[in-house]
């Protein structure tokens, strides 16, 4: 039917004409959210300071997703070195950096970061502000190492998940935090919604060894244990040492009769972080 008015057909879309239409809004909504999905993640704001002798604030990290105050991340008292594991999320092992780059500065960051970004993401910033502050060049490797894998033992995990703070004779310890307590001849190590992640960290500082975790468990545990130190790196006995038996279990054992846990000694690839070049010193805020 004609159009009375302007004596023609009224404007119409054919099929052929409609599906182009759509798959190129298609392309267009998908190259836009490529774009948002690779934009670079940063902070909002972010602050890097030398930190004071006292260190005030405490040492470590506060704040963040997950956290009561999740758009603000501190880290107190922190040398450059721990600052790549935490952005790295990996153990002092994994990470090899340059020995212009020792030394005994310690820093304080403060950073905001946006509404809803989660650890990961946090993380990420994290790597990207010390890259653009220290000027890092860096890159990834696998190498074969000797190393331990942190597994469940043959009767199943004995991990309790994070529970309100019990007494205990040793010190109390944030959130997400494992303390480890030296005594004369044993050590005590405590941790409150900690991840099996974290613990394979810490084991890896203890051993003097890469552990890495092989549990496949994803909560978030408390626990509290005592264990030797014997044979572990750097304990020597002397005579206002040790006793010559401390009474207490083996780190392994330990593991095993507390978290029901077990290390298995193996040798294979592990992943490395190869900081090949930086500043000693942060650039300008």
């Amino acid at each position: 039917m004609r159009d009375p008015k302007r004596g023609r057909r009224p404007a119409s879309t054919c099929p052929a004409q409609l599906l182009q239409l759509v798959v190129g809004g298609l392309i267009f909504v998908f190259c836009i959210s490529a774009q948002d999905s690779s934009k670079r993640l940063e902070y909002e704001v972010a602050s890097i300071r030398a930190a004071s002798p006292d260190h005030p604030n405490g040492v470590g990290e506060s704040g963040g997703p997950g956290t009561a105050d999740p758009t603000l991340v501190r880290y107190s008292f922190i040398p450059l070195s721990l600052l790549i594991m935490t952005a790295y999320d990996m153990n002092v092992h994994q990470i090899r950096l340059p020995d212009s780059l020792y030394s005994g500065d310690r820093y304080d960051i403060v950073a905001k970061v946006p509404p809803g970004t989660t650890k990961q993401d946090a993380l990420v910033m994290l790597q990207n502000f010390l890259i653009d502050r220290f000027h890092l060049k860096l890159h990834r490797e696998s190498r074969i190492v000797r190393h331990f894998e942190l597994t469940v033992a043959q009767n199943g995990p004995k991990l309790k998940p994070n529970r309100a703070e019990a007494a205990s004779t040793i010190p109390a310890v944030p959130d997400g935090v494992i303390g480890v307590r030296m005594g004369a001849d044993r050590n005590y190590m405590r941790a409150r919604r900690v991840s099996m992640k974290e613990l394979a960290r810490v084991l890896s500082d203890e051993l003097a060894t890469p552990v890495v975790d092989k549990t496949g468990l994803v909560g978030e545990y408390d626990f509290d244990f005592e264990y030797s130190r014997e044979g572990l790196d750097g304990f020597r006995r002397s005579l206002t040492d040790a006793p010559e038996v401390s009474g207490a279990p083996t780190l392994q054992i330990a593991l095993q009769e507390s978290l029901g846990l077990k290390l298995a000694s193996k040798r294979g690839p592990i992943d490395m972080l190869v900081i090949d070049s930086g500043d000693r010193a942060p650039g300008e805020n």
